[in-house]
């Protein structure tokens, strides 16, 4: 899904050309632009859907070229919602205080605006870092827990899970975030590497919220799940995943296994030598 870009400035015909300037640049940048006197919408107000379009947008772009007052009304409304919001201005000299400190793409033409946005809204894909430490408890992670019946506790299961460390660097906010496994080799001994045939990636699931999506509004990491052992099944599995059966006979084999996950535009490997015994086996990330 494209990122959606909402744009603050006043509804002159005099201002057409700039906001397709402003269209241009973020369409380039592989986002989706739209100004609220472009949609078409009956339930509700101008200046509610206004609103909820801040608060709903991933990236905010404003005119403030003219110090028109709704759009520094906007722009406050946005600030005070913390959203991410790029400001423009082709009067420099004209910035009011408050917003001195403020980031502003300075512009003499509809041209040169397309240009420098473009810039900005380039920089602002996020990057990220994926990898995989044995020694961080949440790459390696062991659980417990308790088996219960209807009348009692009959014992306890214990699990490891082998995760993927994700951090994304951006002051852009990335929603709903999803991870897949895209490519699972295997090989036995020392014979050729074999690739399963996935009809499709297969989604992974964040040990952070239990879910296949997940916000990064921070720089905070996230680990996803990549391979789940059950200690007394002792088969890797997928966590929420029903795997199908020929792949969890592809999965079955003591070998040697390069599974590759992509989250947004990286990929790492993980190269696993599998006993069919969670305590012997060994992951590396390439």
């Amino acid at each position: 899904m494209r990122l959606f870009v909402f744009v603050i400035m006043p509804f002159k015909k005099s201002l057409n050309k700039r906001y397709e300037a402003i269209k241009r640049a973020v369409e380039e940048a592989g986002m989706h632009a739209e100004r609220v006197d472009k949609q078409f919408f009956l339930r509700e107000g101008i200046t509610n859907r206004i609103i909820r379009q801040i608060e709903s947008a991933d990236v905010l772009v404003a005119d403030l070229s003219s110090g028109n007052p709704n759009v520094m009304y906007e722009v406050g409304w946005a600030h005070s919602k913390n959203q991410l919001c790029i400001p423009l201005t082709n009067e420099p000299t004209k910035i009011p205080f408050d917003l001195k400190d403020r980031r502003h793409v300075v512009f003499d033409s509809s041209k040169d605006l397309k240009k420098k946005l473009a810039k900005e809204l380039e920089a602002l894909k996020a990057e990220a870092e994926l990898s995989y430490d044995r020694q961080d408890p949440e790459c390696f992670a062991k659980s417990v827990s308790v088996v219960r019946t209807q009348t009692s506790v009959s014992g306890q299961s214990t699990a490891a899970s082998i995760r993927v460390r994700v951090k994304i660097s951006s002051e852009l906010h990335q929603r709903n975030v999803s991870a897949h496994i895209i490519k699972i080799e295997r090989r036995i001994r020392n014979g050729p590497w074999k690739q399963f045939d996935l009809i499709n990636p297969i989604p992974l699931i964040w040990a952070n919220n239990d879910k296949a999506q997940i916000d990064f509004i921070d720089a905070t990491e996230r680990h996803v799940n990549v391979f789940h052992v059950d200690h007394h099944d002792n088969k890797l599995t997928i966590w929420r995943f029903d795997i199908p059966q020929a792949l969890q006979k592809f999965l079955d084999a003591k070998a040697s296994y390069r599974v590759t996950v992509a989250v947004l535009d990286r990929k790492i490997r993980l190269d696993i030598d599998w006993h069919r015994d969670w305590r012997t086996m060994t992951v590396k990330a390439r």
